[in-house]
């Protein structure tokens, strides 16, 4: 067996490791904060996370996607085990096409759509959840599902009703997929992750794992 043979051999496993990454990671540069700038998040069922920092200028995090009636939609939100945030309580809305009259939301509702609201306010204990793959940890809300009463945009909108400053990330989804590309930007993901949540930019199973098998790879190639 030569040494690409080993190279793609070690990918196919990271490919195969079972949850690899809990969710896949979706990439928030803190602009989509409206309707007119929603992030797409594409298939709903798709297991994803988007973590978003409020400040002043980003008091929403607005995603959509697009799904027919009668799909289900499973959304969580929680908030990085900082100490500092630990009585923070964010929200979202889910807004559509056929959900019943909102209000009491801080943000202008499309014109047509209605919507389901989920507050955190009255939680005392959420769950502590480790993230093993990256070594970090959330105060995590239970998962709301909905059935998508008709086909069109959807709007998932995170905000904290008392206008606190703090962090949230939004979890839409639960079904697991990972392609080669997810792997490859493994190392920036980490970073990323993991400094959302202020703990050391490197570590977790992913990250040493990811770190384990360049080493390998690099012995490899320099015998």
């Amino acid at each position: 067996m030569n040494v690409k043979h080993i190279i793609i051999l070690l990918f196919a496993g990271a490919l195969l490791m079972p949850e690899a990454l809990a969710h896949r990671y979706i990439a928030n540069d803190g602009s989509h904060t409206s309707a007119e700038n929603a992030l797409p998040i594409g298939d709903i069922d798709l297991s994803q996370v988007v973590y978003h920092e409020v400040t002043e200028n980003t008091r929403q995090l607005w995603l959509s996607f697009e799904a027919e009636a009668g799909v289900e939609a499973k959304i969580q939100i929680g908030v990085p085990l900082i100490e500092r945030y630990r009585d923070f309580r964010p929200a979202f809305a889910l807004l559509g096409p056929g959900l019943p009259p909102v209000d009491a939301v801080p943000f202008p509702i499309p014109e047509g759509y209605g919507g389901i609201l989920y507050a955190t306010d009255g939680i005392e204990s959420p769950v502590i959840f480790n993230e093993e793959f990256t070594g970090t940890m959330s105060w995590q809300f239970d998962m709301q599902t909905y059935e998508l009463p008709e086909t069109g945009l959807y709007y998932i909108v995170g905000f904290v009703p008392s206008e606190e400053l703090g962090k949230f990330w939004i979890a839409p989804g639960t079904r697991e997929f990972f392609g080669l590309g997810d792997i490859l930007s493994l190392p920036w993901v980490i970073y990323r992750v993991r400094t959302f949540h202020e703990v050391f930019f490197w570590g977790g199973i992913l990250g040493w794992g990811y770190l384990g098998i360049l080493l390998v790879l690099l012995a490899l190639l320099l015998a």
